[in-house]
């Protein structure tokens, strides 16, 4: 798992996973390969939603969410049917839906206009992994049924500026996902954990119940003759 930051979360994150999905994960599942997040991670936090800004026109800003998936398990994590990515300028605020689709990703860029005088273009196409998703329909480079909003009413469409990071390069808009223990917390943890996990796991039921069957060997004897 890659993370974006000074920090490796990958030994604590796997290590607890490890305790608390002790019968589950002594199975085939790999969590590396469920996840294609980059999470974000800075002051002791690790954030699995996170949107990056970037200038597209003067004063004229995007923020491009940069994951798909909501947590992280061992079992592969859900998957969002559709993702927001934000124009911002200095009066208005746009909501821009990416939605899946079967389509290849390729990096080719979508219009969008934002009144009859200024049109900018954004990416037509976002990938996660494997997982694609478009703006656009069908062949189209143009971005449709894009609604403004007052900057006013940024919370109301689902933009919280809650906190940024490197100088606004990104944005978070909820408390942080996972936050760092320090060493005692830590071992308290670990004791709860190595205590639910000593209880005995129990047997598994019999696909078949024993029955107390006849055979009449004496029978099949007589029919094997």
């Amino acid at each position: 798992m890659s993370i974006s930051g000074d920090l490796d979360f990958d030994e604590t994150i796997l290590h607890v996973l490890k305790s608390y999905y002790q019968w589950y994960y002594d199975g085939f599942y790999a969590q590396e390969k469920n996840l294609n997040i980059v999470p974000l991670v800075r002051d002791n936090a690790l954030y699995l939603r996170y949107w990056k800004r970037m200038e597209i026109e003067d004063a004229v800003f995007l923020y491009t969410p940069q994951s798909n998936i909501r947590d992280i398990a061992i079992i592969p994590a859900k998957i969002d049917a559709e993702v927001l990515a934000f124009i911002l300028t200095d009066e208005a605020i746009y909501p821009l839906r990416y939605w899946l689709t079967n389509e290849s990703y390729d990096e080719r860029k979508a219009s969008v206009k934002l009144s009859e005088t200024k049109t900018v273009f954004v990416d037509a196409y976002l990938s996660f992994g494997d997982v694609v998703y478009t703006s656009v329909t069908g062949k189209r480079n143009e971005v449709r049924n894009l609604r403004s909003f007052s900057r006013n009413d940024a919370e109301k469409v689902g933009f919280y500026e809650k906190k940024s990071f490197d100088d606004g390069k990104y944005l978070v808009m909820s408390e942080p996902d996972f936050t760092a223990l320090d060493l005692d917390s830590m071992l308290a943890l670990q004791a709860l954990i190595d205590t639910k996990n000593a209880r005995r796991k129990p047997p598994r039921a019999p696909l078949i119940e024993y029955q107390d069957l006849n055979f009449y060997y004496d029978v099949i004897e007589k029919l094997r003759r």
